[in-house]
């Protein structure tokens, strides 16, 4: 899922974190604080354990900047890491200039809070808790910022905790071709597509939206159905939302399995 497909126009807050920490000895510790944090993050999430893998970070950050100054990040860093990362930053004016906050997350608060009055861009962002470093996520989230496009995984836990049962879902669909079940699902969908836009949270324009799936109706025999409802997938009039409501939605979500359902079955 490229995050940056996900960008648009509206007025979302979105944030870029890289978070590093050279604990490696820790590494579970770390994966787990990172597959949290990640959660938390509107926008691209990178964890780096060393300064050469921060440097081609660096690198393809200041690429993507070049193209749009609104691709800005916030660092997270462990307390023994800190002064270090701090200076590996004023190397480079360009790549400091890009980093808009920085956020301590450490075991021993009292031991690093002198380094606020030497880094200004720490300010009081000193924490012992995981939480807290989600809030500071939160916090310096800002409508201003576009996210870095980073193809994004899903962890195994991740797909347990949630795609599993969601992927199962859709499969209960698959070679659903009754008329009824169309007729049914059409109206949720209509009905979670007006909510989606009185939020402002589609991609497309609704009407579109709404007769793409149209496009499902059983109003011609199945292999022209199946044609028809491919030429407005590939002309994307649906495309992108029902991706979304795939990945971040779980209302009216057997509608979103059933569309999901049948799109799978025509393309086969």
């Amino acid at each position: 899922m490229n995050s940056a497909n996900q960008f648009s126009e509206r007025e979302e807050k979105y944030n870029n974190i890289i978070y590093y920490d050279e604990n490696i000895d820790h590494c579970r510790s770390i994966n787990k604080d990172s597959d949290y944090l990640e959660r938390q993050t509107p926008g691209a999430f990178i964890l780096c354990t060393d300064l050469e893998s921060l440097s081609l970070v660096k690198n393809e950050i200041l690429k993507e900047m070049e193209k749009d100054e609104k691709i800005t990040f916030n660092l997270i860093t462990s307390g023994s890491s800190c002064t270090k990362i701090m200076e590996f930053l004023k190397e480079d004016k360009n790549f400091e200039s890009c980093i808009n906050n920085v956020c301590i997350y450490c075991f021993k608060i009292e031991k690093y809070i002198p380094l606020k009055n030497i880094y200004k861009k720490i300010h009081d962002d000193i924490y012992s808790r995981r939480h807290k470093v989600a809030e500071f996520i939160a916090r310096s989230s800002k409508r201003e910022i576009k996210p870095f496009p980073l193809t994004k995984l899903i962890t195994y836990e991740d797909y347990i905790k949630i795609q599993k049962r969601r992927h199962f879902k859709i499969s209960t669909f698959y070679g659903d071709l009754n008329p009824e079940s169309y007729q049914k699902y059409i109206k949720e969908m209509n009905s979670l597509i007006e909510k989606k836009s009185e939020s402002n949270e589609l991609m497309k324009d609704k009407d579109n939206i709404f007769k793409g799936f149209l496009s499902f109706d059983f109003q011609a025999d199945i292999k022209a159905l199946d044609i028809l409802i491919i030429n407005k997938f590939t002309k994307n009039s649906f495309y992108t939302d029902l991706n979304k409501f795939l990945m971040n939605s779980m209302e009216f979500y057997d509608s979103i399995a059933y569309f999901a359902a049948r799109l799978m079955y025509g393309l086969k």
